[in-house]
Protein backbone atom coordinates (compact mmCIF):
# COMPACT_ATOMS: atom_id res chain seq x y z
CA UNK A 1 0.00 0.00 0.00
CA UNK A 2 1.50 3.41 -0.76
CA UNK A 3 0.59 6.21 1.92
CA UNK A 4 0.51 10.25 0.84
CA UNK A 5 0.56 13.03 3.42
CA UNK A 6 0.26 16.29 1.85
CA UNK A 7 1.17 19.04 4.62
CA UNK A 8 -0.16 22.31 3.92
CA UNK A 9 1.57 25.83 3.95
CA UNK A 10 -0.88 26.54 6.64
CA UNK A 11 1.01 24.40 8.82
CA UNK A 12 4.24 25.69 10.63
CA UNK A 13 7.75 25.04 8.85
CA UNK A 14 8.70 23.51 12.31
CA UNK A 15 5.25 21.94 13.40
CA UNK A 16 6.68 20.34 9.79
CA UNK A 17 9.58 19.57 10.33
CA UNK A 18 9.20 18.46 13.93
CA UNK A 19 6.28 15.39 12.81
CA UNK A 20 8.90 14.19 10.19
CA UNK A 21 11.18 14.16 12.71
CA UNK A 22 8.40 12.31 14.76
CA UNK A 23 7.50 9.93 11.91
CA UNK A 24 11.31 8.69 11.23
CA UNK A 25 11.13 7.03 14.68
CA UNK A 26 8.69 4.46 13.60
CA UNK A 27 8.87 1.95 11.22
CA UNK A 28 5.80 1.18 8.27
CA UNK A 29 4.61 -1.64 6.77
CA UNK A 30 3.61 0.45 3.95
CA UNK A 31 5.38 3.16 1.79
CA UNK A 32 5.39 6.24 2.96
CA UNK A 33 5.23 9.66 0.73
CA UNK A 34 5.75 13.11 2.75
CA UNK A 35 5.16 16.27 0.84
CA UNK A 36 5.86 19.22 3.18
CA UNK A 37 5.85 22.74 2.41
CA UNK A 38 9.32 23.38 2.41
CA UNK A 39 11.68 20.79 0.84
CA UNK A 40 14.87 18.96 2.07
CA UNK A 41 17.18 16.77 0.71
CA UNK A 42 15.70 13.34 0.61
CA UNK A 43 17.38 10.92 3.17
CA UNK A 44 14.98 10.00 5.65
CA UNK A 45 14.67 5.98 6.06
CA UNK A 46 11.14 5.48 6.86
CA UNK A 47 9.37 7.41 4.34
CA UNK A 48 10.32 9.08 1.30
CA UNK A 49 10.38 13.39 0.33
CA UNK A 50 8.08 14.21 -2.61
CA UNK A 51 7.27 17.66 -3.68
CA UNK A 52 4.06 19.15 -3.82
CA UNK A 53 4.90 20.93 -7.43
CA UNK A 54 7.38 21.49 -9.91
CA UNK A 55 7.75 23.93 -12.65
CA UNK A 56 6.58 22.56 -15.90
CA UNK A 57 8.16 25.30 -17.83
CA UNK A 58 11.63 26.16 -18.78
CA UNK A 59 11.78 29.40 -16.53
CA UNK A 60 9.21 30.19 -14.13
CA UNK A 61 10.37 32.74 -11.11
CA UNK A 62 9.42 30.84 -7.55
CA UNK A 63 8.65 27.67 -8.95
CA UNK A 64 11.00 25.01 -8.35
CA UNK A 65 12.78 22.94 -11.37
CA UNK A 66 13.03 19.61 -12.16
CA UNK A 67 16.89 19.75 -11.87
CA UNK A 68 16.56 21.07 -8.10
CA UNK A 69 14.68 18.43 -7.13
CA UNK A 70 17.17 15.58 -8.65
CA UNK A 71 19.67 17.56 -6.80
CA UNK A 72 17.71 17.17 -3.43
CA UNK A 73 17.21 13.22 -4.41
CA UNK A 74 13.37 14.12 -4.52
CA UNK A 75 11.47 11.71 -7.69
CA UNK A 76 8.21 12.43 -7.28
CA UNK A 77 5.68 15.33 -7.15
CA UNK A 78 2.08 15.87 -6.97
CA UNK A 79 0.43 17.77 -10.07
CA UNK A 80 -2.70 18.65 -10.69
CA UNK A 81 -3.62 20.56 -7.82
CA UNK A 82 -6.96 22.39 -8.36
CA UNK A 83 -5.63 25.44 -6.75
CA UNK A 84 -2.56 25.83 -9.40
CA UNK A 85 -5.25 24.69 -12.57
CA UNK A 86 -7.10 27.80 -11.55
CA UNK A 87 -4.75 30.50 -10.33
CA UNK A 88 -1.95 29.76 -13.07
CA UNK A 89 -4.77 28.27 -15.79
CA UNK A 90 -2.32 24.91 -15.91
CA UNK A 91 -4.61 22.71 -17.54
CA UNK A 92 -5.09 18.98 -17.75
CA UNK A 93 -3.54 18.83 -21.32
CA UNK A 94 -0.50 20.95 -20.26
CA UNK A 95 -0.18 18.49 -17.29
CA UNK A 96 -0.58 15.40 -19.50
CA UNK A 97 2.80 16.68 -21.46
CA UNK A 98 4.80 18.21 -18.75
Amino acid sequence: MLCLMNFKSKMDVTEQKNMMDDIEKYDFQHRLLVAPSLLEKNDRKNFEIISQNLSIKDRTVGEISPNALKYLGIKYSIIGHLERRISLNESYYLIQYC
